[in-house]
């Protein structure tokens, strides 16, 4: 069933979840722990969105 598949697959990456706080830092939706872009990342030289 791909109901019960997508909702496997998005309970298992929503602790992984993060924003983008005002201060410029990645914090996780749960715990509001900082997060930060690995150097060796491709998304390390992207600019932040605005």
């Amino acid at each position: 069933d791909t109901k019960q598949l997508l909702r496997c697959i998005t309970k298992g990456f929503f602790p992984n979840a993060a924003y983008l706080h005002y201060s410029g830092v990645y914090k996780t939706i749960r715990g509001n722990q900082d997060l930060y872009i690995h150097p060796h990342s491709c998304l390390y030289t992207l600019k932040q969105p605005q």
